[in-house]
């Protein structure tokens, strides 16, 4: 039984992996901009969906979570917008979005 070739389980994983690699990467990269031009980033985080660990450094939440596709980086802007738009925190309306 060969788990590499086309349609095997084992692809499928080893597929999820490198395209979370490539946007964790992505992601770090869009965080590190931020930083290095002064804009603040609220919250860091690797995966998608709840939250299952994550640590507040400085003005910065890391964390991990739920589902281990995508990530994001959302920065103090993003956050002021989504409040004056829909009169929520950005969290709310974050949620709002993965219902």
């Amino acid at each position: 039984m060969n788990l590499l070739k086309a349609g095997g389980n084992l692809g499928i994983i080893i597929a999820l992996i490198v395209f979370s690699v490539i946007i964790i990467f992505h992601e770090f990269g869009h965080f590190l901009l931020a930083k290095k031009n002064g804009i603040g980033v609220t919250e860091f985080a690797l995966g998608m969906g709840p939250t299952i660990f994550g640590v507040k450094r400085g003005e910065t939440t890391y964390c991990l979570k739920a589902l281990p596709i995508g990530g994001l980086s959302i920065f103090f802007l993003a956050a002021a917008v989504a409040t004056t738009m829909y009169g929520r925190n950005w969290e709310q309306v974050y949620e709002g979005f993965m219902r």
